[in-house]
């Protein structure tokens, strides 16, 4: 479990999707609030990596 959870992160909206595609290509399981997510408020960001059970961190 927590070689998954390292390997499983939330990408907010201001990450650029090529971050987001490396990320990927090193077989990091990444949601993309961009892709999936847009315009969702910063409350709703932390509930969708709960829920999901990712990891995310601010700048």
């Amino acid at each position: 479990m927590k070689n998954s959870l390292q390997r499983s992160i939330i990408a907010d909206e201001n990450v650029d999707y090529r971050i987001v595609k490396y990320l990927r290509d090193k077989n990091y399981k990444v949601i993309s609030i961009l892709e999936d997510f847009r315009g969702i408020s910063d409350k709703e960001v932390i509930e969708v990596a709960k829920n999901k059970n990712r990891k995310f961190s601010f700048p």
